[in-house]
């Protein structure tokens, strides 16, 4: 907590003892990661409510650089005003705006919306619950040029309206959402030359800055400068952040990515850097991690389906995978901590190649870049990631038979929507308005070639990608 909000609770010590109701925050304290559940069996067994105001307070100071503003939003959520308008030094009609707003959120929460999207047939819920009432084959498919790279600022669908507040929803809101570290490793002592992945990053980065984050690239980086980068990235400030993202293109093996110099960074350093010990800051926000890289030498011959009309079967020519040294173990996260808030998505399943078009990129971030551009305004991360398992897993090269299916593993304890288009003040803003949104088409979607023309067209040069 920042030393200035140390002396508010401070000075106005007395006032909360006195005045508060700790019992109207808890929930709301546990949703946003402040608190857990064991922390506040310790604060609830006092008997008094002075008791239990007087523990609140003198742990609170204690929670991380989020802790002061999430109370005030607390405090807001249940109605406590009074108290929030005497710490934040909040104005007549900045109160009277804080409450409109919050009754126009219980107001669109009990009455719930149904977001249309004109030329696909999905309805979202107020839950956040996305149902298609429709294939995917006649809706129109976001495609890369023939230089490879997405025109994103074209192809992205956005939201048309701000999102309502929902406690079991990541706040994603503000501008910049947060922080994304790319690195983009190409050239190896003693493993193949990685074409096409220059493709991968710049579509990522291209992508993530049109869902308002900064970006920062880092070219061709060994161990050491990978260690070194993730660790200054990891440290630096993100107390005003939503988020944080880390992208990984490189060469691969089980239980890590390779640096330039072919030595390997397990992903349990990768992750460990991003814990509550060593970035506070992140402290019950989202980090995810998308790593397109292989995870053994395994490759996936695939098995003969019933459904062999699926849009996607059509191959995707000259297909190599990265190239691999260390020997398959058949979990989804070896030796991975639990990480709370943490949501990974590894381009291949653990012990298998996963594969890269010299041209476009690999088959993971181009499937990756299409769903995103389509449903990021109405799918959360689950959902989009399950949408990338499917065009991963339908893409087959021409110079081989092999399949490839990527493998999300899921350690948040809410829902993410990316919400493209809105956009919040960072430190103003005192209610997470958190659901997703409805969306609106893209331009260009109109023009667009329908799905089972473009998810998966031919594409030439794959190589064995990471």
């Amino acid at each position: 907590m920042q030393e200035a909000h140390r002396e508010i609770l401070r000075k106005n010590r007395t006032f909360l003892v006195r005045e508060l109701e700790p019992k109207l925050l808890y929930d709301y304290l546990v949703e946003h990661g402040i608190y857990n559940d064991v922390m506040l069996e310790d604060i609830r067994a006092e008997r008094t409510r002075f008791d239990q105001s007087t523990k609140l307070l003198t742990s609170l100071t204690r929670r991380g650089r989020d802790a002061f503003r999430v109370f005030c939003q607390a405090l807001d959520d249940s109605g406590q005003y009074d108290i929030a308008d005497r710490l934040l030094s909040r104005s007549q009609e900045e109160r009277a705006e804080i409450e409109a707003r919050k009754r126009e959120e219980k107001r669109q929460m009990t009455r719930g919306y149904t977001a249309t999207v004109s030329a696909t047939a999905v309805h979202t819920s107020r839950s956040g619950a996305v149902q298609p009432s429709g294939g995917h084959e006649d809706t129109p498919w976001p495609a890369a040029g023939d230089d490879g790279i997405y025109d994103v600022k074209r192809l992205l669908n956005r939201c048309t309206t701000l999102p309502s507040s929902n406690p079991r929803v990541y706040s994603m809101t503000r501008k910049p959402r947060g922080h994304v570290f790319i690195l983009n490793n190409k050239y190896f002592a003693g493993l193949p030359l990685r074409e096409g992945t220059n493709k991968d990053a710049e579509n990522v980065k291209k992508l993530f800055q049109e869902l308002s984050f900064t970006t920062e690239t880092h070219q061709n980086l060994n161990t050491a400068g990978i260690h070194e980068k993730l660790r200054n990235f990891a440290q630096k400030n993100h107390e005003d952040s939503d988020c944080c993202v880390v992208v990984l293109l490189s060469h691969g093996g089980q239980g890590g990515i390779f640096g330039t110099d072919s030595g390997i960074i397990s992903f349990q350093d990768i992750l460990q850097k991003f814990n509550g010990e060593n970035c506070p800051d992140l402290i019950g926000k989202p980090k995810l991690f998308f790593v397109q890289a292989c995870r053994g030498d395994d490759r996936d011959s695939g098995v003969t389906s019933s459904d062999s009309n699926i849009p996607g079967s059509t191959p995707s020519d000259q297909s190599t995978p990265d190239a691999t040294v260390a020997s398959p173990q058949q979990v989804f996260a070896p030796n991975v901590p639990s990480i709370a808030d943490t949501f990974l998505a590894y381009g291949t399943l653990p012990g298998f190649v996963s594969w890269r078009n010299s041209d476009k990129g690999s088959w993971f971030i181009c499937a990756l870049m299409e769903v995103f551009l389509k449903y990021a305004a109405t799918m959360d991360i689950n959902q989009l990631m399950t949408e990338v398992n499917y065009h991963v897993s339908q893409k087959i090269g021409t110079s081989t038979s092999y399949r490839q299916l990527p493998a999300p593993v899921n350690m948040l304890t809410k829902n993410l929507y990316f919400n493209p288009g809105v956009s919040l003040p960072s430190l103003s803003d005192t209610t997470d308005r958190d659901e997703p949104c409805i969306r609106q088409e893209s331009t260009a979607a109109r023009s667009v070639l329908s799905h089972d023309q473009t998810v998966l067209k031919s594409t030439r040069g794959v190589q064995p990608t990471d």
